[in-house]
């Protein structure tokens, strides 16, 4: 069995410290930087 993880970076200073921050219109998750 292969597993795959997204790791989700932040967009301004490329850190995986992130935070889940709700959701956008269509329901996409959104995060930000801890």
């Amino acid at each position: 069995m292969i597993i795959e993880t997204k790791v989700h970076t932040c967009r301004k200073c490329q850190s995986e410290d992130l935070v889940k921050n709700g959701t956008n219109a269509s329901g996409s998750p959104l995060y930000h930087c801890k």
